[in-house]
Order: C-alpha cells, then structure tokens, then sequence
C-alpha cells in the first residue's frame, strides 16, 4: 500500500478539495474562496493524500500571532482513524514555524469528535456564537489553544508526533513523513 504523505496542497488538488467539502463540512465556500487559499501568501492548505488520492485537508490563515483554523475536512471513509490529529498537528507544527503564538477556530457543539480531537491538543472553550452554523442550524463553540510560541509546545509537538505515528501504523498506514527532530 502506498504511503500516506502531509504536504501542502497547490492548484492541481482544487477539484479533491471542493469535493471532499463537499462530502464533510459542506462549508459553502465556493470554488474561487478555495482557489485563493491556495495562493494566498497569508494561507497555509495542507493535506492528507496517498498518492493521486486526497484523503483530508486543512486550512489556516496566518494573521499576525493568530493562527486561525478555518477547515478541516477528513474524507467520511477514513474519519475516526486519526487522519485528523496528523492534519491538525501538521497545521499546528506549521502555525509554531511562522511564529504564531495561539490558534483559534469554531466548531458545531454538537460534534464531539471534532472536540475530542481539539482537545487532545489542548484547545479549551472561551464563546460561543448563536446559531452560527446551517443546515442544520447549530451554534459555534469558540476554542483556543496558546502557547504555540514556546519550548514547550515544540515538545508537546514531538511527543504528539510519536502517538500519531504509532497509532496510524498500528492501523496499517505506512507514513511518508519521518519522525521531526
């Protein structure tokens, strides 16, 4: 089996991207929002693919020490197999590079994956939005993580590396990336 490999995404993988909101988050975002995150020098779009197959991507916007989560998408076939701790570590990971000292992003309360997984990386709760979401209509939770900047989330960032890395190929992946410094 082919290995899976996190690195930015380019142009090439518009048509994956759309489909796979599509599938998942149904964002609303149309295909020109899509294709400007792509370019956009403010925008990191990583993804999760296996050879010419997208299995997951990510979207952060740099905006200052801000580091904003705006998608997050896991392909329905592979969720709950931790696909989504490795994208949202890889954006993290790339979020601490660019100096950013916390991130920020909104979830549907109602979905306790998606607040399993953010937690697991330490984000915490701090608003709410009323029914900020459609179809169906949800509210937002709030949630932040600081710290990105320091010595000890680099460490928090290896040790998580080492589970994820483990957890996936004990689940039968093979995983291009090698093991960070």
């Amino acid at each position: 089996m082919a290995p899976l490999q996190l690195h930015p995404l380019g142009a090439s993988w518009l048509p994956q991207i759309l489909a796979l909101d599509r599938t998942t988050m149904n964002s609303g975002w149309s295909e020109q929002s899509f294709s400007q995150e792509l370019t956009r020098p403010a925008s990191t779009v990583l993804g999760i693919t296996r050879i010419h197959e997208l299995l997951g991507f990510g979207i952060c916007w740099h905006i200052l020490e801000e580091a904003h989560l705006s998608a997050l998408a896991i392909a329905p076939e592979y969720q709950g197999k931790h696909l989504g701790k490795w994208l949202l570590w890889g954006l993290l990971s790339h979020a601490a590079t660019q100096k950013a000292e916390w991130a920020l992003l909104e979830v549907r309360a109602g979905n306790q994956r998606a607040l399993r997984l953010y937690q697991f990386f330490g984000f915490a709760v701090f608003g709410h939005r009323a029914k900020y979401y459609a179809n169906p209509t949800e509210d937002a939770l709030l949630l932040w993580r600081k710290g990105l900047h320091t010595e000890q989330f680099q460490g928090n960032l290896r040790g998580w590396y080492a589970t994820i890395h483990r957890t996936l190929t004990e689940q039968g992946f093979s995983v291009a990336a090698p093991l960070p410094e």
